[in-house]
């Protein structure tokens, strides 16, 4: 089902981390460079973690978390299966 097809019927589909890190950063008002320049990483990284090319290394989900708030575990959904089973 399209992103078109989800808004028709009302249902706001599941988003990635990358689109939740992309959404923070619009809604801030801060280009990608900003955010790299904030987080000691590189444009390029930031446009591949919001596309979802690639994910953050651990040293990065940190530093994202502590300029977006955004936690480390939505980086990576298996670690949440991880927690609930324990």
């Amino acid at each position: 089902m399209t992103r078109y097809m989800y808004k028709q019927l009302g249902y706001t589909p599941i988003r990635g981390p990358g689109e939740r890190l992309s959404e923070w950063r619009r809604r801030h008002r801060m280009l990608q460079r900003t955010l790299a320049y904030k987080i000691g990483a590189t444009q390029a990284m930031v446009s591949d973690y919001e596309t979802g090319k690639k994910r953050p290394s651990s040293v990065y989900m940190a530093r994202l978390q502590v300029v977006t708030g955004i936690p480390m575990i939505d980086w990576h959904p298996e670690a949440e299966d991880d927690v609930r089973a324990a």
